[in-house]
């Protein structure tokens, strides 16, 4: 019987925003901002932002980073929601562009929907079948060859409604944790079992599986390599 082990491979990418604080944050609109720390799922203790709405529509908080084309546009944002912590339908919209001013940037929607507890938003590209992906939402924004600098997330709900959203971290090309593909081949042989005469020692009675031949072979249920 052959056994492996089976690591795990950690998740690969770039950090595009992490270890976020109320000071990371450079526009905002209708909220107040809080620092937040809360432990992952995997166990890792993340620092991040609370975005309180302060009731009237639409709450956001935008961020800046270091330019990037995003070639693959394969961006995923962590975040943690509760919608019924407040009694809020909320909804959400992301926004990646080139610069503050917003003259050619990306959106996409439909996030949130009122899921509780952590959260992963990773849009598809344009063009794809996929219901969340990313669309043109001002100028001629392309993926690979446009740079961008700043992104915006904005809470989407009724009037007067409070909810609450934590932002945590934005990563470029991340895969999720996975382990190593093992194939394992058994022959459904003990050791001990392998270590029988050959045809080549012993052909006769290696041809002979009845009990007790050869005469050591006294196991019942075992199997012998004598034919």
């Amino acid at each position: 019987m052959a056994t492996s082990l089976a690591p795990t491979v950690p998740p690969q990418g770039t950090q595009v925003l992490t270890g976020l604080t109320t000071a990371s944050v450079v526009g905002s609109a209708a909220a107040t901002f809080s620092n937040v720390s809360r432990v992952a799922p995997d166990g890792t203790v993340m620092n991040g932002i609370r975005m309180q709405a302060t009731g009237s529509t639409n709450c956001s908080v935008d961020f800046n980073f270091s330019s990037n084309t995003f070639s693959t546009g394969r961006l995923a944002l962590l975040v943690y929601a509760d919608p019924g912590a407040t009694s809020t339908d909320i909804n959400g919209t992301w926004f990646l562009a080139d610069s503050g001013s917003f003259t050619n940037y990306f959106q996409v929607t439909g996030l949130v929907q009122n899921f509780k507890d952590w959260n992963v938003f990773n849009p598809a590209t344009s063009g794809t079948s996929s219901p969340s992906k990313w669309a043109v939402g001002g100028g001629t924004p392309v993926f690979g060859s446009t740079s961008s600098t700043r992104m915006r997330f904005r809470m989407d709900y009724s009037n007067g409604q409070l909810p609450w959203i934590e932002i945590y971290e934005l990563t470029y090309n991340e895969d999720v944790p996975q382990s190593w593909m093992s194939i394992v081949i058994d022959d459904g042989f003990l050791d001990d079992e392998l270590n029988a005469p050959s045809w080549d020692d012993d052909p006769d009675g290696y041809q002979n599986t009845s009990l007790n031949n050869p005469s050591d072979d006294n196991r019942i249920g075992s199997r012998k390599n004598y034919g």
